[in-house]
């Protein structure tokens, strides 16, 4: 992924989206929202493009400080501009940093929620799953990661027609952005994360999966 790939899609990717998949890709990524059952203070979005999921999680917990991560400086002015023209949200809580994901550190346990939504699809299977590894680090305790991407299915004939149509998007992708990346990653979760929900799209090629960091152990009373 070059650092400024997206920057040539980034005015009509919303319509595009809309276009090819209606409201399956953002219903994706909305999908883990209902069944978080506590505060969000603190957010970070990977590749969120143009902001509509960030403006969606910032009306579901209005004091939430939302940190989103893109390579694409065009995306996030969109991402900007989009926040600032919603009376709902303060922008004050918002901090967009353009850079690679792959070349930033975070604290440890410094996320109540992290967002992974069409964007592991953009990384080679080691890089992908280095991510996760860094991500579950950022994560606290009690914090959720969401999930949303392609993957394929395991029976037919969606399977097919799922491969065929994912390789159709990377073709598009590689032409419109140079991006590099063919296929999808084999992604090895962490194994301390523990799925909460999963929900499926279009036959199983769409996948949004909500993850819920291990509970700590109740102190045992004296």
């Amino acid at each position: 992924m070059t650092f400024r790939s997206f920057d040539t899609i980034a005015p009509s990717y919303s319509f595009f989206e809309k276009f090819v998949f209606g409201n399956a890709l953002q219903k994706a990524r909305s999908f883990g929202l209902k069944s978080i059952n506590r505060e969000i203070t603190r957010a970070l979005l990977v590749g969120d493009g143009n902001g509509r999921f960030a403006v969606k999680l910032m009306k579901a917990f209005p004091n939430c400080q939302v940190v989103s991560v893109d390579s694409s400086p065009r995306m996030l002015e969109l991402s900007i501009i989009r926040i600032n023209k919603e009376p709902a949200v303060n922008p004050a809580n918002f901090t967009s940093i353009t850079q690679d994901i792959r070349g930033i550190e975070f604290p440890e346990n410094d996320f109540d929620f992290i967002g992974l939504h069409f964007i592991l699809d953009c990384f080679s299977t080691k890089d992908c799953n280095a991510l996760l590894r860094s991500a579950n680090g950022w994560l606290n305790p009690l914090g959720f990661l969401s999930y949303a991407d392609f993957e394929i299915p395991p029976k037919q004939p969606m399977r097919f027609i799922s491969r065929s149509f994912i390789a159709f998007l990377y073709a598009a992708f590689k032409v419109t952005s140079n991006t590099q990346t063919r296929n999808l990653p084999e992604i090895e979760w962490p194994p301390n994360l523990v799925m909460n929900s999963q929900y499926n799209q279009i036959g199983g090629m769409l996948c949004s999966k909500l993850f819920v960091g291990p509970q700590l152990p109740e102190r045992s009373k004296p």
